[in-house]
Parts: structure tokens; C-alpha cells; sequence
């Protein structure tokens, strides 16, 4: 069986960096997960705005479409 000396210990400065490391990681794949979330909803916000110019378009047509039939 091993034994745990001094020359089989690792410092302690290097667990603190360890530690770091995985909260930093971490933090960073939360961040980045919510920002797909938020370029997702962008996304479908901007899709519903897309449909809504179409149908704004199409009624100024059929309206421009009236006016030029009365005119002549």
C-alpha cells in the first residue's frame, strides 16, 4: 500500500487554481448557454417582425392597387 508523504502531496496553490479554473468554467458555460438562449428568442422576435412587415406590405399593395384603379 502507498503512503501519503510530503513528496506525494500536491500544493496547495495548485488546488486553489484547480478550483478556480472549474468555477470560472463554469460560469463561463452558464453565460454561454444563456446567451443562446437569448439569440434564440432575438431570433423568434425577429422572424414574428419579419411576418408582420410582410402582411403590412401586402395590405399597402392591395390598397395602392385600389387607389390606382379609382384614378383611372
Amino acid at each position: 500500500m502507498r503512503k501519503i508523504n510530503e513528496t506525494t502531496l500536491i500544493p496547495i496553490s495548485l488546488v486553489v487554481i484547480l478550483v478556480g479554473g472549474i468555477v470560472w468554467l463554469s460560469q463561463l458555460y452558464a453565460k454561454t448557454d444563456q446567451n443562446g438562449i437569448d439569440i434564440k428568442d432575438l431570433k423568434e422576435a425577429k422572424e414574428k417582425q419579419f411576418d408582420i412587415l410582410q402582411d403590412i406590405r401586402e395590405r399597402v399593395i392591395r390598397i395602392e392597387t385600389k387607389v390606382d384603379e379609382k384614378r383611372k
